[in-house]
């Protein structure tokens, strides 16, 4: 049987400071630290959330352990819209300092069409006025 892994990296308003980080904490997680991914990160037009693609760049981001995986990433599904689409969970591998580990995060499923894409790899929110 497929061990499942009990890390998620998260990049946009999941992580600490955002407006949906306590829907993670409510999962009953644990930081590990700054951690990154090779991925791209885009500003989702109209969106006060990022998405992120596989790709050659870097995003940062934050990675957690999870004390439930199974009833964590359920809930994650759900803030996330994988039923309808939104984003896809996707088992990658992260790097905690100079260690990689396989982790679950969440990239962005739909076209990215005019997003901006975010050189950087950091999140951001900005405030809507």
């Amino acid at each position: 049987m497929k061990r499942l892994t009990n890390r998620l990296f998260v990049y946009g308003t999941l992580m600490q400071g955002q407006k949906r980080h306590f829907e993670l904490a409510e999962c009953g997680v644990q930081l590990l630290g700054q951690a990154r991914i090779a991925a791209r990160l885009f500003e989702i037009p109209g969106e006060d959330f990022p998405g992120a693609i596989p790709g050659p760049e870097t995003v940062y981001g934050e990675l957690y352990l999870m004390t439930a995986p199974r009833d964590c990433l359920r809930k994650m599904d759900e803030i996330e819209g994988c039923d309808e689409g939104l984003f896809e969970r996707v088992l990658i591998d992260a790097y905690l300092d100079d260690h990689k580990v396989k982790a679950w995060t969440y990239f962005y499923a739909l076209p990215i069409g005019e997003a901006m894409p975010l050189s950087r790899g950091v999140f951001r929110a900005r405030s809507r006025n």
